[in-house]
């Protein structure tokens, strides 16, 4: 079945993405919204959020950070990382607590030197890693399952979604803009 080629070229972002349309559940903003907030119940210390840097083009910023395989995941989900912005802008005045609490599970996974310091080495693996811690702490909130039937591929789709937002918004993986 041939796909619906769409090319996405704005600040931070230069995926291109082919779609099947396929007819199955679809992740829209009342499920977003629901997976935002099971990820901001789990408990821990939110990181500040840096908005120091320009962001670095998507894939500019996974091929920096040597994460290849996470670009035809994270292409295959611009349209909800589209839709998680927008939810994020309409429903959560001051995403900076989503953000930094991303940024807090960039930091548990983010591969380091022998003196501690980020590296831009193995980003499939640190994205591997955050995906799933994700997809555990929103797919642990029982209410998503009982009351908003989330089903767990919805959860991945949002996890994906969220790492791509991420990534767009300087929060996880290294900016290679910043480095120099």
């Amino acid at each position: 079945m041939p796909g619906n080629q769409q090319n996405h070229n704005r600040a931070g972002r230069d995926i291109n993405q082919t779609t099947n349309i396929i007819e199955c559940g679809s992740l829209n903003k009342n499920k977003i919204f629901d997976c935002l907030c099971a990820f901001l119940k789990y408990d821990g210390a939110v990181a500040d959020v840096d908005i120091t840097s320009l962001p670095a083009k998507v894939n500019t910023k996974l091929e920096f950070n040597k994460s290849f395989s996470f670009k035809e995941f994270l292409a295959n989900h611009i349209h909800e990382a589209d839709e998680l912005k927008i939810v994020l802008d309409d429903r959560f005045p001051d995403s900076s607590k989503v953000l930094g609490r991303l940024k807090d599970i960039y930091i548990q996974f983010a591969t380091r030197d022998e003196k501690k310091e980020k590296i831009p080495l193995d980003g499939d693996n640190v994205l591997e890693n955050m995906f799933s811690c994700i997809f555990d702490i929103v797919s642990q909130d029982c209410r998503l399952n009982v009351e908003n039937d989330v089903s767990d591929e919805e959860i991945e789709i949002f996890a994906y979604a969220f790492l791509e937002y991420g990534i767009e918004n300087c929060q996880v993986l290294l900016n290679p803009l910043a480095q120099e």
